[in-house]
């Protein structure tokens, strides 16, 4: 719940993770560029701190890399918390389909941004991050 993935996966023996349903969200991802899918996750599961996160999402049998934001999107007003991860390299329908997102690394903290472009700046350096640490795995 802290954030602290190097404990969670020393005490788990795998990295952490959490399984749901690809539901709608306000499809605002796709018009910046980065669309996420956005998961059901059960209110009594434990999912890590708010926080961006280098992540390895499975689809089907296919694991692919992912940038997830696990928070309550301050920048669009805040809200309700939400698990939503964009898929790198992955262009297809996920909605309905049940995906598991394992959590490798935490990137940084959530944070409130002045803008659209500046937040689009951001993710564009999440990502190139999660390129970086996952080839590192």
């Amino acid at each position: 719940a802290a954030g602290s993935l190097d404990d969670a996966t020393r005490f788990l023996g795998r990295f952490p993770s959490v399984r749901g349903r690809v539901v709608r969200g306000d499809q605002r991802g796709r018009t910046l560029g980065f669309p996420t899918a956005n998961l059901a996750i059960a209110e009594r599961r434990l999912i890590p701190a708010n926080g961006i996160y280098a992540t390895r999402v499975r689809i089907g049998d296919e694991w692919k890399m992912g940038a997830a934001s696990i928070g309550v999107r301050p920048t669009f007003g805040g809200g309700a918390r939400w698990v939503e991860v964009y898929v790198l390299d992955f262009d297809g329908d996920l909605y309905d389909q049940v995906i598991e997102v394992q959590f490798v690394k935490r990137l940084r903290e959530e944070k409130k941004f002045d803008g659209v472009d500046a937040l689009i700046a951001q993710m564009r350096r999440d990502v190139a991050e999660t390129r970086r640490v996952l080839a590192e795995q």
